[in-house]
């Protein structure tokens, strides 16, 4: 068997996992009022990545100017899931946008979205939100023609890397560094 075939039914059989119904967990487009909870959930991203990579990310303090904001309009978005025991509290966000690829003669042109961020309360994982979240965000990017959704995760986030290889994506590109 060539790698060709071989990779071609790989992609066939994560497309097939990748394929599976997420749990019944409402997902919206985020509202003005919750700003707070997606503010806050941030928050907890920040100290996961400053626990997994110190001397790289650090918590930054709750008032500091030109803290990250997601970007919004037709071709960006937050989407938002609130627990599906009720009272519609937020414990989770997926920030998406959808790009296309630079005029560059060298790149094959294709409209793509880029999961910026997602995140899921600490006290509400492995319920099935994550995977709602992902399955929103591919749907609204499929609306607007994307073909693929990329993201970056950070070395050494194990949960996330699950989560992603058990909905299909598989890795196209290692970021390495040195100190100098």
């Amino acid at each position: 068997m060539s790698k060709a075939t071989a990779k071609t039914k790989k992609s066939r059989k994560t497309t097939r996992n990748a394929s599976r119904k997420a749990p019944d967990v409402p997902v919206r487009e985020a509202a003005v009022g919750d700003a707070a909870a997606v503010r806050e959930l941030r928050r907890q991203a920040e100290r996961t990545h400053a626990r997994l990579m110190p001397d790289y990310f650090r918590e930054a303090p709750a008032d500091a100017a030109g803290s990250w904001t997601p970007g919004r309009g037709p071709w960006a978005t937050v989407l938002v899931a609130t627990s599906p025991a009720g009272r519609g509290k937020v414990v989770g966000f997926a920030a998406v946008k959808v790009v296309v690829t630079p005029r560059d003669p060298a790149m094959v042109p294709r409209r793509r979205a880029h999961l910026e961020m997602v995140v899921v309360d600490e006290g509400h994982r492995q319920a099935g939100i994550g995977t709602a979240l992902m399955e929103a965000a591919t749907g609204w990017a499929r609306e607007r023609g994307a073909e693929e959704m990329v993201l970056t995760v950070w070395s050494d986030n194990a949960a996330a890397e699950a989560l992603y290889g058990r909905l299909g994506y598989e890795p196209i590109a290692r970021i390495l560094r040195r100190e100098i």
